[in-house]
């Protein structure tokens, strides 16, 4: 993807170039709580699934929940996944990270939820870690902050919206959902 942009980016090479490329490497994940819990707190995560959702998985899979070898193998996996992505950020050496995520009801409330928005503040963002033990309030987790790059982030919500796209601008960071 290249797009002509007012912003050119801490490179030196970049700034040479009339068109800069914004989009050089593509990664996702999934975000599921139980990815970034100790073993041990598994079966507390399975059990806010809705009861007569429980009953209906696979027997192979009530097995697998309850079998701490087992759940200690995905553990394993997803860490390893991890290490993948965090070794592919470090050997493409990116200018900046965009990160793309749904709110669930974090950021915003009912009154005002929309489908993008871009958060151009010049303070840096913050969020509550995942990591912490399960069970501990969110208000109580660990802060985790972002930091912000206020200059990209206006010329990327300028260039969606001359495209077409109906974004929201954040100019300033008050989670009015569920911040914790």
């Amino acid at each position: 993807m290249t797009i002509n942009s007012d912003y050119a980016g801490p490179a030196p090479e970049r700034r040479a170039k009339e068109v800069v490329d914004m989009l050089g490497l593509g990664m996702a994940s999934s975000h599921a709580p139980m990815m970034f819990q100790k073993a041990q707190y598994w079966p507390r995560v399975v059990e806010r699934i809705p009861a007569e959702a429980r009953e209906h998985l696979p027997h192979s899979a009530r097995v697998e929940i309850a079998t701490p070898s087992v759940i200690e193998g995905h553990i394993q996996k997803i860490e390893a996944a991890f290490a993948v992505l965090r070794e592919q950020v470090k050997a493409y050496r990116p200018d900046v990270l965009v990160m793309i995520g749904d709110d669930q009801g974090d950021m915003f409330d009912d009154a005002n939820n929309p489908t993008f928005s871009i958060y151009t503040g010049d303070e840096p963002i913050w969020g509550r870690s995942a990591r912490d033990p399960f069970g501990v309030p969110p208000q109580e987790r660990t802060k985790v902050v972002f930091r912000q790059h206020a200059e990209l982030s206006r010329s990327l919500l300028k260039g969606l919206v001359k495209r077409g796209f109906d974004v929201a601008n954040v100019g300033k960071f008050d989670p009015r959902g569920n911040p914790a």
